[in-house]
């Protein structure tokens, strides 16, 4: 509506796309959230590409540690940042 990408929007992604990281993990299973951080940087608009970055930073027997990045103009400008926790023990039996 603004004519920008909006923050709720991005707040998914971010969410997303980490949750696909930490599954490509170990054989991670998706978990749940603990903690959501977004930081919005720069705005970005119609027509530009945004490309997603994430990375399971560490993930141990009961919490994931996740980040993202999205960035746009080919990685020169970063569009948000977000950190992402995860529990993801497996329930006993």
């Amino acid at each position: 509506m603004a004519g920008t990408l909006h923050g709720g929007f991005t707040s998914t992604i971010i969410d997303c796309v980490s949750t696909y990281a930490v599954m490509t993990h170990k054989d991670c299973h998706p978990g749940v959230s603990v903690n959501l951080n977004v930081t919005f940087i720069k705005a970005a608009f119609p027509g530009e590409t945004v490309t997603v970055d994430a990375q399971t930073v560490r993930a141990g027997k009961k919490l994931a540690f996740l980040a993202v990045e999205l960035t746009k103009n080919d990685g020169k400008d970063v569009v948000a940042r977000g950190e992402h926790t995860k529990y993801i023990a497996m329930p006993d039996g």
